[in-house]
């Protein structure tokens, strides 16, 4: 119920948290030519580090809304935690995929139960997960998929790519670029809420 009377706030930091793929999505013109268009479409799934980034931050907000702290501050203080987590999930995915999925689980509830000392955030995400790794790495691997099916149901609905596309086609990119921006803003506090509610569990 917390989360729900909290929804407004957690999906205003979501926009805040998703700023640069927003901003991406949004300034990114229309593609001239074929080439182009792949290369559009190839960069929106380059970009899926930053939603996990916000995912994993808006945690932040989610568990202080849980907790009745204020969502603003949570989130503050996720940040930077969020972010060398990412780092580190984005070493071990370069590495080999099996162990930066690893670090996703384990790293998940960063956000969550990120405090003013950033740097205990990833020994307390790792011990809360230990407690909880069936029912972690089922909302981390629920979000993943949710994440990637936004962006595969977008391409397969909205783009039609013909060998020579008209510039009609072309501007669908920049239509399918914006529908999956404002789909991962709704999905991402409910990722978030996920995550802090596991976060949560796990403390008890």
């Amino acid at each position: 119920m917390k989360l729900v009377t909290r929804a407004p706030q957690l999906l205003a930091l979501g926009v805040v948290a998703l700023v640069p793929f927003l901003a991406l999505a949004w300034k990114l013109g229309v593609p001239t030519d074929l080439a182009s268009a792949k290369g559009s479409v190839r960069t929106i799934w380059l970009l899926t580090p930053l939603v996990w980034f916000a995912q994993l931050a808006l945690a932040g907000a989610a568990a202080a809304a849980l907790d009745g702290r204020s969502t603003a501050r949570g989130f503050a203080r996720a940040v930077v935690p969020c972010g060398l987590a990412i780092v580190a999930i984005a070493c071990g995915l370069v590495a080999l995929a099996v162990p930066g999925f690893i670090l996703i689980v384990l790293f998940a509830l960063t956000g969550a139960v990120a405090t003013d000392d950033a740097g205990s955030a990833f020994a307390d995400s790792t011990a809360r997960v230990r407690g909880q790794l069936a029912r972690v790495a089922i909302v981390v691997g629920v979000a993943l998929v949710v994440d990637a099916a936004i962006i595969y149901v977008a391409q397969r609905l909205v783009l039609a790519i013909p060998a020579k596309p008209t510039a009609d086609q072309l501007a669908t990119f920049v239509m399918f670029r914006r529908i999956v921006a404002l789909a991962l803003v709704v999905v991402t506090p409910v990722v978030a809420g996920a995550l802090a509610t596991v976060a949560r569990a796990a403390r008890r």
